[in-house]
């Protein structure tokens, strides 16, 4: 029997006590619930509403704030959408996921059932419309404002109705959240691309993938910028350091791989926010190999054909392994890579310095 059993994932923590007979349930500060065998005892909430301020505690009863929130949400998502569309997907995802998005549409837009020509995509970032950009330059997408949080806590399902209008996320909160579980607990370990693609009836081997093609323009600015701060364009590493969902390597690792690249002869460009994604993707395809810790931004880098040596470490937001990271998100089995290309490690079944003399020795 488990006496007390911790669950965190995101926003979301709950506790449970002796199997489940007593439960705390917390998402950030918005909404706190205490059940005996799923039946409410305390509740309490507190959120913005329509412009107005809403706090209670509640004895015996379920709050109803999700329901609130979730007609919140969608309105703000039809009022701030295009009006002309009656389809509008809400990227709820990463960047990785909406790379995949772009390689697969139209095979997600038939699992959906619904037509490009009569739907948007919205989102919270500006990037995403980068990854159309360079993928499918039709697609009309649109970055919103929205309270992230809310939505997280109210819109759990992959197609709502609202006003109508046809809202679909991707991809669907319960899916990705049951997914790092089952990867956390070992109960699923198929590769993150097999999953999504089983999840959308995605035949991968008759897909259709294209492959991005910088224009003259993108490739002039490129070299331009190599050359205007010094960089060999035929002799440099293409560095990426930095990543959201999961723990760093040391700054004592990234020195010494600065040192000894240049011992080697190499110039370096690191990756940084003052390049866009389309800038640094074209950047690197002149690089003789890319060094970059495993991130959404490094898989829409991933047809290069260059040398690449990633590196895994423990996810964050719900402590799956960095091993575990590193089988379950192999860059090995997206689209349109060459697997030889790729070389990857992580920090637990290596020490720092193992990883990189073994870079030092394949660059």
């Amino acid at each position: 029997m488990n006496i007390v059993k911790f669950e965190n994932l995101r926003q979301e923590s709950k506790i449970t006590f002796l199997n489940g007979l007593l439960s705390l349930y917390k998402f950030k500060s918005i909404l706190w619930e205490l059940k005996f065998l799923k039946l409410p005892i305390l509740a309490f909430y507190k959120y913005h509403y329509s412009n107005k301020k809403y706090k209670s505690i509640l004895l015996f009863s379920k709050p109803k704030i999700k329901k609130r929130i979730e007609d919140e949400c969608l309105f703000h998502i039809v009022n701030q959408s295009p009006q002309e569309y009656d389809n509008i997907v809400f990227i709820r995802s990463g960047l990785g996921e909406t790379y995949l998005l772009n390689i697969y549409l139209k095979q997600i837009l038939e699992s959906l059932n619904i037509e490009l020509k009569n739907t948007c995509f919205i989102g919270l970032r500006d990037t995403f419309k980068e990854i159309f950009y360079q993928y499918n330059p039709d697609v009309i997408y649109k970055k919103i404002d929205l309270n992230w949080d809310y939505l997280c806590l109210s819109c759990d399902k992959q197609k709502y109705q609202y006003n109508g209008k046809n809202i679909y996320f991707y991809i669907e909160k319960n899916y990705i959240y049951n997914l790092m579980n089952n990867y956390k607990n070992s109960t699923n370990n198929t590769h993150f691309v097999s999953n999504i693609c089983n999840f959308f009836n995605i035949n991968k081997n008759s897909a259709q993938i294209a492959k991005y093609v910088p224009t003259i323009s993108e490739r002039d600015k490129a070299i331009t910028y190599l050359y205007e701060n010094n960089i060999n364009i035929n002799n440099f590493i293409f560095i990426s350091k930095n990543a959201i969902s999961i723990e760093t390597f040391s700054d004592g690792f990234w020195n010494d791989l600065e040192h000894d690249l240049k011992l080697k002869g190499y110039d370096i460009v690191y990756n940084h926010h003052k390049l866009s994604i389309t800038e640094a993707k074209v950047i690197a395809s002149y690089s003789k190999a890319i060094i970059a810790l495993r991130s959404g931004f490094l898989e829409t880098l991933s047809e290069l054909d260059k040398k690449f040596y990633i590196l895994n470490t423990a996810l964050t937001m719900n402590n799956i392994s960095a091993e575990k990271i590193k089988k379950l998100y192999s860059l090995k089995f997206y689209p349109n890579v060459k697997q030889e290309n790729i070389f990857e490690y992580d920090n637990e079944t290596m020490d720092e310095n193992e990883i990189l003399l073994d870079i030092l020795k394949g660059v």
